[in-house]
């Protein structure tokens, strides 16, 4: 999933750079149509970073379940 969210990462900083270094030549309809476009990708890399973080935390959060039964079994 890194390498998918690093894609998407530079996708949206060149269209920025693109909208920084010709936004006095480009028609106003086209950056708006890049400024949405910075906006969609916006919100997917927000979504991969959300499922990035759940992924990485499950393990863990399984791992102190696989303790607590642990401790339950020594106690019992």
């Amino acid at each position: 999933m890194k390498d998918i969210i690093k894609v998407f990462e530079k996708r949206k900083q060149d269209l920025i750079n693109t909208l920084r270094n010709y936004s006095s030549t480009l028609e106003p309809a086209k950056q708006h149509q890049l400024f949405g476009a910075i906006n969609e990708i916006d919100v997917f890399l927000n979504t991969l970073y959300y499922y990035e973080e759940q992924r990485v935390a499950k393990p863990q959060q399984d791992g102190f379940a696989n303790i607590d039964r642990n401790m339950d079994e020594r106690i019992v």
